[in-house]
């Protein structure tokens, strides 16, 4: 780990607000293997799912999200059947609050 991931990881535990949702989503691994997620929480920058297989850290996924379509996004940890998702890009506000409106609907 390298100091700049470790400053990374110290900003999204102690800065990111993150909002509880219970979604159900599709993922893609590089290979093109599709994989169910169910997304627990969710913030501008990343996300919390339970899925079931291990995905290494550091691993490109694309998770198809309502209204933003496929996000690119990084494996930062996988843990217990659960995995912490870093987005390539950032949500700005507004978007994120129509990502977050549909999921808290279904």
């Amino acid at each position: 780990m390298t100091e700049g991931d470790a400053k990374d990881s110290v900003y999204d535990r102690r800065y990111a607000v993150r909002d509880m949702v219970d979604h159900r989503a599709r993922a893609v691994l590089p290979k093109g293997t599709e994989l169910a997620l169910r997304i627990i929480n969710i913030s501008p920058g990343g996300l919390m799912a339970r899925c079931d297989r291990d995905i290494a850290p550091g691993e490109c996924i694309g998770i198809d999200l309502p209204v933003a379509g496929t996000v690119s996004a990084r494996i930062k940890w996988s843990l217990d059947g659960r995995i912490g998702c870093r987005f390539d890009t950032e949500f700005a506000p507004r978007d994120f609050e129509a990502v977050l409106t549909v999921m808290r609907i279904r």
